[in-house]
């Protein structure tokens, strides 16, 4: 997945990801100034959503090979709204019980 460019009042880059029930979706993250914010809400209904997070290469991305850490919140079964700090490399993001949507904006 590609992160697609915002325009208009707040410049950067923003996602919509759904993720199906049993399913991961991994997102590569540009290079960003260290410290910079990345918004993620994970909108999981009435099922349960991971969202992890990587400080791996973009080769071990790409290769499925990353280490990747859990956000703070865990699992979570409400919509949460969580900033995680970059330097990351990417978000990879997991659903259970059904369908999962999640939003990034950086």
């Amino acid at each position: 997945m590609a992160l697609s460019e915002r325009t208009g009042r707040f410049l950067g880059y923003t996602d919509f990801v759904t993720v199906a029930t049993g399913g991961t979706t991994t997102l590569a993250i540009p290079p960003l100034d260290s410290g910079h914010q990345i918004t993620v809400t994970a909108i999981p209904g009435v099922n349960t959503a991971l969202v992890q997070h990587t400080t791996s290469t973009d080769a071990k991305v790409a290769a499925g090979a990353a280490v990747w850490q859990n956000w703070i919140y865990g699992s979570v079964t409400a919509t949460t709204v969580g900033v995680i700090i970059a330097p990351i490399t990417g978000l990879k993001f997991g659903a259970t019980g059904g369908t999962c949507n999640f939003e990034v904006v950086l």
